[in-house]
């Protein structure tokens, strides 16, 4: 994990990195990317635009993770010795406006793997591909 700290962004702001994501293990796994708030929910943290690998996410009314469409960050498969970048951008949209400059937020980038065999039984979590 690691931590983002946002303070006194105005609209059109934008953060951009690229994660270099390998499976040097024997088996395939299964991976997802997300952010975890770690601060109050306030229109900062509401408007906020984030794109990881050309998904589209944001933080709902409750501070939760989710895609544009409100649902759960899915899991993807990696195969062995496979390697991707993924480019992650954190944004305020120009239409957010003045009222957030004053905000900030914490937030924790996740990266989480499982072993590729896993389902969501297992893990209790929806998001999981299903075979």
């Amino acid at each position: 994990t690691c931590e983002l700290s946002l303070v006194n962004v105005a609209p059109v702001d934008k953060v951009e990195f690229t994660l270099d994501i390998t499976n040097d293990s024997n088996i395939t796994i299964l991976e997802r990317v997300r952010f975890v708030n770690t601060t109050t929910v306030n229109p900062l943290l509401t408007n906020l635009k984030v794109t990881i690998a050309g998904v589209e996410y944001k933080f709902d009314a409750n501070g939760e993770f989710v895609t544009a469409d409100g649902s759960e960050v899915k899991w993807e498969k990696i195969t062995v010795g496979a390697q991707k970048d993924v480019v992650v951008t954190v944004e305020l949209p120009k239409a957010a406006g003045n009222d957030c400059q004053e905000q900030s937020v914490k937030l924790q980038l996740i990266l989480e793997a499982y072993q590729g065999n896993a389902t969501a039984e297992d893990l209790k979590n929806p998001a999981l591909p299903r075979e």
